[in-house]
């Protein structure tokens, strides 16, 4: 096993110099190189594909760029790695550590990520609707800036404290998923699942959830604003000590919905069913039930 962690001393570097040479000018990487273990290494636009790099250790690596095409990355520490651009397609990455990761635009078609840990991870604009598992996920405090999730499978994720502003969760199934204190603005959760999914003290603002189902939803103190919930089924849901202003709920269904000491601000519920809806103690500013 070669380890690059020591001081820069001449044997370590004789080492790394017959490393290199093993890989070749083009930067084409063998499989023997998963017993590369290495701390703030640069591989910038090097070829790992098909590489078998299970259980290596690359903390605050730099690959940017790098061809990871169908590499055997599972159990490897990622931490802090830069992965810029990264082409991740076909790899398998289950249980890999990639906190605080930086996978911004990395390519990840195929890509296996049952039990990848994605904690402070930065995923701007990446396209998450091909990968082949997101089971078990966590994405605990991510950037999903602009991630495209339509469709997804995240029952029961971990996405607390992550960031949601412009992400696409278009009929992606969030059931029981933990959101407790997660950041969503312009957010498009049309048509998604959220039944039992834990919203504590998140922030929806100027969000789509037109026919989302938030069954037995718990959004606690949660702040939604400027949010469209046409159509949304919100039965059973907990709202209690919510702040919610500017939200439009034509047809929406809040029977037995809870809305204990919420601050409620031009709540235009026309057509919606509030049927046993508990507004006790409420701080009521403008709410029109009935208009059409």
């Amino acid at each position: 096993m070669i380890t690059l962690i020591g001081q820069r001393t001449g044997w370590l570097w004789l080492i790394l110099a017959v490393v290199l040479a093993s890989c070749g000018n083009s930067n084409a990487c063998p499989p023997e190189c998963a017993e590369l273990n290495a701390r703030q290494p640069s591989y910038v636009g090097w070829d790992f594909s098909n590489a078998n790099l299970s259980g290596a250790t690359l903390i605050a690596a730099d690959l940017t760029g790098a061809n990871m095409q169908n590499a055997r990355v599972q159990g490897a520490n990622l931490f802090g790695s830069r992965m810029v651009r990264t082409d991740l397609r076909g790899a398998n990455l289950s249980g890999a550590s990639l906190r605080n990761a930086n996978l911004s635009g990395a390519l990840l078609d195929g890509a296996d990520l049952t039990g990848t840990d994605l904690t402070g991870a930065t995923l701007t604009g990446v396209d998450l609707t091909s990968v082949t598992s997101l089971r078990a996920v966590i994405l605990t405090q991510a950037r999903l800036i602009g991630v495209n999730l339509s469709g997804a499978n995240l029952r029961g994720v971990r996405l607390e404290q992550a960031d949601l502003r412009g992400a696409n969760l278009t009929g992606a199934f969030l059931d029981g998923a933990s959101l407790e204190g997660s950041f969503s603005v312009r957010t498009d959760l049309r048509g998604a699942e959220l039944t039992e999914v834990q919203l504590p003290g998140s922030e929806l603002r100027r969000v789509n959830m037109s026919g989302t189902n938030l069954y037995d939803a718990n959004l606690r103190g949660a702040v939604i604003d400027d949010a469209i919930m046409g159509g949304a089924n919100l039965e059973l849901a907990d709202l209690s000590n919510a702040n919610i202003s500017n939200v439009t709920l034509p047809g929406a269904n809040l029977t037995d919905a809870a809305m204990i000491n919420a601050n409620i601000g031009n709540f235009l519920a026309d057509g919606a069913l509030l049927v046993s809806t508990n507004m006790n103690r409420s701080n009521i500013i403008r709410l029109v039930p009935f208009l059409g």
